[in-house]
Formats: structure tokens, sequence, C-alpha cells
């Protein structure tokens, strides 16, 4: 049984945030809710960045608010990591949502087109709880302005952690995602064993794949790298 005082504690975390570490400068946080306007503009702006000048993508008129929107229906069964500068501006993200739990779909489903139970079944893979891996995005122009001794890499590799430790408190949870192209091979560098499901498509202006990463994969990934 909470007792109040842990209920309130909780509570003040969940809208607030909760600071985890100082990396090079660099503050890393769970993000509150009282910041998810601030963090779907964050990466709105970097995959607007990003992919307009990479692919020519052009956002769909209203996409920030539906963005907002999304993260704010999503928020009671996500947890958001964020590196942030001393200043509070928003440096790299992401985040990991309870699919199981919430029945929120997403693209992998809607777009994609996958049975998430009927795909593992027929791979013989014991699944608990599907988390959503997503809002993955680095700001490159806000590292350099910090000049930070931390590198976009290591942020990556640091979120994914974050993420992967989150999943992987339960035996069997499993995550799925849409990465592209770049984002799947940083992935793999980074040591993290993410897997495709099957293949590709253009999709919000880059060349997409629908992408799962097993408890075992997580737990290899959190242990080699002490996260255990």
């Amino acid at each position: 049984m909470y007792s109040q005082e842990n209920l309130v504690a909780k509570s003040h975390a969940k809208e607030n945030g909760v600071f985890i570490e100082h990396i090079g400068g660099l503050e890393l946080w769970q993000v509150g809710r009282k910041d998810i306007a601030k963090y779907s503009e964050f990466v709105y702006n970097v995959y607007v960045d990003n992919y307009s000048k990479r692919d020519g993508w052009v956002p769909e008129e209203g996409e920030l608010q539906y963005m907002i929107d999304e993260d704010n229906k999503q928020f009671d069964h996500s947890v958001y990591f964020a590196f942030r500068t001393p200043d509070g501006r928003f440096v790299g993200g992401s985040k990991v949502t309870n699919i199981t739990q919430s029945s929120l779909e997403f693209p992998i489903q809607t777009e994609f087109g996958y049975d998430l139970n009927q795909f593992f079944s027929n791979e013989n893979v014991p699944v608990n709880n599907f988390w959503h891996l997503g809002r993955v995005a680095i700001d490159k122009h806000v590292l350099k302005d910090v000049n930070s001794d931390v590198k976009s890499n290591y942020i990556i590799k640091r979120l994914l952690l974050e993420c992967s430790r989150t999943v992987s408190q339960i035996k069997d949870n499993t995550i799925v995602a849409e990465v592209d192209a770049l984002a799947y091979r940083i992935c793999r560098v980074t040591g993290l064993n993410m897997r495709k499901m099957g293949e590709g498509k253009n999709y919000l202006g880059s060349f997409t794949y629908p992408a799962y990463i097993l408890y075992s994969d997580m737990k290899h990934f959190t242990g080699i790298n002490g996260f255990e």
C-alpha cells in the first residue's frame, strides 16, 4: 500500500519529470507531463529539419498539433526520456509506450498492417506486453551550440539503454517500432539487436522498416553496458 506521501511524490514526478543524471554538461531527464507539448514540438522540428532537407518531406497542415494531441493521449502509458541543456532546451529524446495495456494503435499496425499477436505467434516468440519505441530525435544544432563533450551517437545509445531497461523489467516484453533505414543502422551499431519484421516502404518522408527488439536482446544490450 502506498503512503499518501509516496502517492504525492509519484504524482509530482509524473507531472514535473524526474532528473536522472548530469552528463557532459547536459541533463538526462524522464520527461513530465508539463513539458510534453514542448517535447512534441522539439521532435516535430527535428523531423522537419532532417526529412525536408534529405527527402523533400513536407508535413501536412496540423501535423504538429496532431503530434501534441497524440503524446498527451499516450502519456499515461508511456515513459519519455530526454537530454536537455541546463537552460531547458531539448537536445535528444525517445519514448516507449505500452501498447498492450493502453489498447492504443500505432503505425506498425495501421500503416504497415501487422497483427502483432499473430506475427509473434507465427514466429513462436512468447510476448508479455508489446511496447512501441518512438519520438526518437536529436537536434544537432542545439548540441553544437552548447559545445558539449557528449556526442550524438552516445545520446542515441543512452536513450536506447533507458528505453530497453524500462521495457525489460518484465520477462518477454517486446519492443516494436517503425524506423527509417538510417536509424535502423544506428541502432545496430550501438549493439542493440533490432530486427526487421518485413519489407520497408516510404513513410513520412523516408524509407521505413517495421522492426522489433526481443526481451533477450534488450537484456543482453543493457547487461553488457552495465544497465541491468
